[in-house]
Parts: structure tokens; C-alpha cells; sequence
């Protein structure tokens, strides 16, 4: 029996929530991009990217999803999409871009809507096998962008079968090209916007579900590493501490996993998509109920955990001692550090912090910390009156390698000088291990507090571990 009409779409709806102001740029240019009827969005227009893997799509209705701009750059809304707005070919072009990228590193791209037609009677064909894009004039202070992954499920006999098609709608968008900062800006929430596709595109067939339907802080976390990987820029970076939830599957957790892109960053080498693509695919081998286990295992599959454990550690570091890291744009990936300045307010609310170790002059203090899997933790070791070193070090560190689980640092710029004071709000000094011990002469004075170091420990185990910590101050 044919039940080929038994379809049913389930959307799910990712966001970018990614600031996107688009600056004054130059009038039109006058290249024609006929569409014969609406699409889906309801928009009239349409422009395919130089290489036809994008479809960029517009609205000339005189509404408020025109097309924003003044002057000649505004000419949207001539009725018959002979004036193609300036964005237009520039978005098309950066979605070339973007994408041929991301399918060099191994990222699919969401399947277009090209045919759904002859799998799904009565549902929207655009007319392409282009990814379609909307560009919507439509103000909105709440998302930048959403990729709308459609999941459509048809019954022949007893075998169901699925297909999924990806779109892309922008908001507040402009007729005239971004400049500058609001440029870089779009292209990180297109290429975050991308790596949702391709969650959309990864697909069990058996299961009958994508990856986009397993939830959790990763699914904003991972297109967040790969688009600041590959186009560079500012972006926050939130703190990995004793309450971190990093493989949580919970829908709830979706929103706090923006900031967490930094774990994902060093632990899958950005670009690298196969790695990414061959995690999702075992995730997604079990039922959406079962996925959080499975992610937790899967992980712990594909990497090791020292692998984890550094990750962990490139995140809290960066975090705390600041920096820069690279992207494959040449355009270095900023952010604002947290001000770890000691203060005894901000001891007291960083989860991160578990207290100070403080050893007296001329002995030594210990601590056992028990980290719980997938965590970080600090502590804060100030100098003790009339100690010039101070040393920090711990047992219990799998394989005996202090230095995939613990970093140390100081809270002054690098490059100091000792008579200079104490304390300070950009990036910190990262101290080396010798002979699996961080040792610090006293890098500052004491007129705003005494010298402190910052010491970090990260679990990347599947398993609690307990470092026992020692600082001893000469």
C-alpha cells in the first residue's frame, strides 16, 4: 500500500544569537535575478551564489521584511527584482566561501528542498538544489539568524522513511553591504549558522532522526568553535568549573553552550568536520531518550582522555589567563577575559574557585582536590610575607604528567617587572612546569594586594579524580 501522503515535518529551530548591525555601504549594482513565484519565505527575489551552493532570496513587498537601507542602496522594492541589492551578491559570496570550507574539512550541508515534492506531495519546492537563504528586513533584537532543519517522515507499507531539508532566514538585514566589525559579524553567524546544517544534514536512517535533534550545550558550542576557527573574531568565552555541563543532552542546557566553544575548539583541531561529523553519526545511533549516555561514551570513544583533559585545560586557561587563539582567516580569535583580581567578592562567587592554598613562609600547604569527569576547578595561592618563590605541584595526575591536568599562572601582564603592582585586568602570566613543578619568583609589590597565583585543574576522565596539591613558598 502507497502512504506516500502520510508526511508529517517536525522543525526544529536553531538560533545565533549573535549582535548583527549592518553599516551604510554603496548604491546597487543592476544584475537581474528573476524567481517565477514565491518560495516558501514568501519572498520574490532570488540570487545563486557564484558556485550555485546557496540560493540568497529577498522580498520587494513594500513591508517591513524589505530589504532596510537609504538612498540608492535601499532600491528593493522596484516590483520586479531587475535591482539586486548589494548584499545580496556580497552574503552570496561569503556563503560560497563558508561553505567550500567547511566541505573541504568534511561538513555536509544541509539537503536542499530540491524534489522534496515527489517524496512529500504538497510540501515546498524552491526550485534549486541550493541551500536557500532569506534575507528578511524584519527587526529583531532576539535571534540574528535561525537554520529551520525540516524532518519529513513518509509510511510505505511498514518501511518509514525521512528526508530532511535545511533553510536559513536573517534577520535585520540591509540592502547595503557590511563594513568592518558588522561584516565579521555576519560572517561568524553564517558560519555558526552552517555547522547547523550540517547537524541537519547528519542522518540515521535506521533511527530516522538527524543530529540536530539531540540537544544540549554542544549543539551551540561546536558551530560557535567552527565559525570563530574559521573567519576569526571577538566572541565571549564562559568559565569551565565544578557546575559544567559540556555533555549534557538536557534542551534546557542549549543556551549556556554558546560560551563553551572554546572546549570544542582545541579538541576537535577546527576545521576539523570529519571529526565532528563521525561524533554525531554515533550519537545518533541510539534513541533520541538514550542520547545522553551515549554522547558521554561516544566522546570517550573517540578521544582519549588525555586528549580531554587538554581541551578542558586550553579552555580554562584561555579563560583565565587571556590571549589569543588562531583562526584560518588570519583574523585572531579575541574575547574579554574574566577580572581575576583577588577581591575577596569574587572569591567567594566564582564556582570555579575552591579557596586559597596558602603556604606559610618557608613551608608548604597541601590540599586534596577531587574533581568530578569533565570539570575544571582553581585555587588561589597567595605569597606569604618575606617569601620570594613560591612553588606549586601535585600528585595523583594520571601517568604522572602534571601538565595535562594543571596550569599556573600569575596575576600580572606578562613581561612585568617585580617592582611593578600586583594585580591586573588583561592577560595574566602562564608560568612553565619544571620538573613538574610551577615556580614563580615574587613578580610584584605589594601596594594593592600581595602577589597571588592562579592554579588550575582540569578532569578529562570518565571518573572522578583527585589531585593532592602542594605549594610551598621560600
Amino acid at each position: 500500500m502507497d502512504n506516500s501522503g502520510d508526511v508529517r515535518p517536525n522543525n526544529r529551530i536553531l538560533t545565533a544569537l549573535v549582535a548583527l548591525v549592518v553599516a551604510v555601504g554603496l548604491a546597487p549594482t543592476t544584475s537581474a535575478a528573476i524567481s517565477t513565484a514565491k518560495n516558501s519565505f514568501g519572498a520574490q527575489c532570488f540570487f545563486d551564489s557564484p558556485s550555485r551552493s546557496a540560493r540568497v532570496w529577498w522580498t520587494e513587498t513594500r513591508t517591513q521584511s524589505a530589504l532596510t537601507g537609504g538612498g540608492a542602496g535601499g532600491a528593493a522594492t522596484d516590483g520586479t527584482c531587475a535591482t539586486v541589492p548589494l548584499s545580496v551578491p556580497w552574503v552570496a559570496q561569503q556563503l560560497d566561501d563558508i561553505i567550500r570550507a567547511y566541505r573541504a574539512a568534511g561538513l555536509p550541508v544541509a539537503p536542499s528542498d530540491k524534489g522534496i515534492q515527489r517524496f512529500a506531495p504538497g510540501a515546498s519546492d524552491d526550485g534549486s538544489a541550493a541551500l536557500d537563504v532569506y534575507l528578511d528586513g524584519t527587526g529583531n533584537d532576539v535571534r540574528a539568524a535561525e537554520l529551520g532543519c525540516t524532518t519529513f517522515w513518509r509510511l510505505r507499507g511498514r518501511v518509514k522513511t525521512f528526508r530532511t531539508v535545511g533553510k536559513m532566514h536573517v534577520f535585520n538585514s540591509s540592502s547595503l553591504v557590511p563594513e568592518g566589525r558588522d561584516a565579521q559579524d555576519f560572517r561568524q553567524m553564517l558560519a555558526h549558522e552552517l555547522v547547523h546544517s550540517a547537524q541537519c544534514a547528519v542522518t540515521d536512517t535506521r533511527r530516522l532522526i538527524a543530529g540536530i535533534s539531540v540537544q544540549g550545550p554542544w549543539v551551540e558550542a561546536i558551530p560557535t568553535a567552527f565559525s570563530q576557527s574559521l573567519v576569526g573574531g571577538d566572541w565571549s568565552m564562559g568559565s569551565c568549573d565544578q557546575s559544567t555541563r559540556l555533555v549534557s543532552t538536557h534542551e534546557g542546557d542549549v543556551e549556556g553552550g554558546y560560551d563553551q566553544w572554546p572546549f570544542w575548539y582545541s579538541l576537535l583541531a577546527p576545521p576539523s568536520g570529519s571529526s565532528y561529523v563521525a561524533l554525531l553519526r554515533d550519537v545518533i545511533t541510539v534513541p533520541v531518550a538514550k542520547a545522553g549516555p551515549q554522547l558521554v561514551s561516544a566522546i570517550h570513544r573517540h578521544f582519549t582522555d588525555v586528549q580531554l583533559s587538554r581541551a578542558l585545560l586550553a579552555w580554562v586557561t584561555k579563560s583565565y589567563f587571556g590571549g589569543t587563539l588562531t583562526s584560518a582567516s588570519g583574523v585572531p580569535i579575541t574575547w574579554d577575559i574574566n577580572s581575576l583580581t583577588g577581591n575577596d567578592t569574587f572569591i567567594v562567587d566564582d564556582p570555579a574557585l575552591l579557596g586559597e592554598l596558602a603556604p606559610p613562609a618557608g613551608g608548604t600547604a597541601q590540599r586534596a582536590v577531587t574533581l568530578a569527569p569533565m570539570t575544571c576547578a582553581a585555587l588561589l595561592v597567595p605569597w606569604p610575607d618575606g617569601a620570594q618563590t613560591v612553588s606549586v605541584g601535585a600528585t595523583g595526575a594520571p601517568g604522572g604528567v602534571v601538565s595535562d591536568v594543571m596550569a599556573a599562572g600569575l596575576d600580572v601582564s606578562p613581561g612585568s617587572a617585580p617592582t611593578g603592582p600586583c594585580g591586573v585586568d588583561g592577560p595574566r602570566t602562564v608560568l612553565p612546569l619544571t620538573g613538574n613543578q610551577f615556580v614563580a619568583a615574587r613578580p610584584c609589590t605589594s601596594e594593592n594586594g600581595v602577589p597571588k597565583m592562579w592554579v588550575l585543574m582540569v578532569n578529562g576522565g570518565s571518573k572522578p579524580l583527585t589531585l593532592n596539591v602542594s605549594a610551598t613558598a621560600s
